[in-house]
């Protein structure tokens, strides 16, 4: 795109915001003088080559190498430590009544990764697609493990938007969260798991993956650079899932397949 088309898409952007009551500024103002965040830096796309097997993971160049770290917790207590050995994540809180969250970052080495997926049941097509980013939003049932895939966006330190995939797997007992770089949204949660008194201590493992995916959607930094917005400018967790309710739920005599959730003030 030219210079030209770029400086009147952004006025065309500004004018409608106006008219929104987004902004008060004149056309033509830069992103930063409008108090924005700069454009989204993605992640480029890896797939494996024509007539690879399914599942088969390609691994992203100079990856680092995963880290685990475990937080186990109940009404009573909590244990968090780093994990060296993977078997150490075999039959994890199944049955004790306890949640753990699995929290791996780095892809940069196969053999690990094919030993976390199969110690904790994880389809070798749903590891795939945690690997190979960035892949659309999406929830998928994989032989009693829910894989739920999402993008994390965070302000880096130049005001650009950094937009990282951030996979999720729904256990008996537990979640893995699997993201490809160190630096995540999920402080908050955490800060949660280690108060006695929370409520996610008293909750399973599906109120956990709920908790961590509304971090990933409702993140600090978007209310503060749109502070004087009302509540309802901001898409919601529990209003997006009841629009996911409601489709799977919907008369079959009048049925979409097709659905785009967004607040009513975001630019269509």
């Amino acid at each position: 795109m030219s210079r030209s088309k770029r400086r009147k898409k952004r006025q065309r952007e500004v004018i409608a915001n106006r008219e929104r009551g987004l902004v008060d500024a004149p056309v033509g103002s830069s992103r930063e003088a409008l108090g924005l965040p700069g454009r989204p830096v993605l992640t480029p796309g890896r797939r494996p080559p024509m007539g690879a097997s399914p599942g088969e993971m390609v691994l992203p160049e100079n990856a680092p190498e995963p880290t685990l770290r475990v937080m186990r917790y109940g009404a009573d207590g909590l244990e968090e430590h780093a994990i060296d050995d993977v078997s150490a994540l075999r039959g994890l809180s199944e049955g004790s009544g306890q949640v753990s969250w699995i929290d791996v970052e780095g892809f940069g080495n196969r053999r690990m990764l094919e030993e976390i997926g199969e110690t904790l049941g994880i389809h070798p097509l749903a590891m795939a697609d945690i690997v190979h980013v960035p892949q659309r939003p999406k929830a998928e049932l994989y032989d009693g493990r829910l894989l739920v895939i999402t993008q994390m966006a965070t302000v880096t330190d130049t005001r650009d938007i950094d937009i990282e995939q951030v996979s999720f797997v729904l256990g008996p007992g537990w979640v893995a969260s699997f993201q490809e770089h160190a630096g995540d949204v999920f402080d908050p949660v955490r800060a949660r798991i280690r108060a006695s008194a929370s409520r996610i201590r008293k909750m399973g493992a599906d109120f956990l993956i709920y908790t961590l995916i509304d971090a990933v959607i409702d993140v600090p930094w978007t209310r503060k650079a749109f502070e004087e917005q009302p509540d309802e400018f901001f898409c919601k967790p529990d209003d997006i899932a009841g629009e996911c309710w409601h489709v799977a739920h919907q008369p079959r005599s009048a049925w979409t397949f097709d659905l785009m959730i967004r607040p009513d003030r975001e630019n269509w």
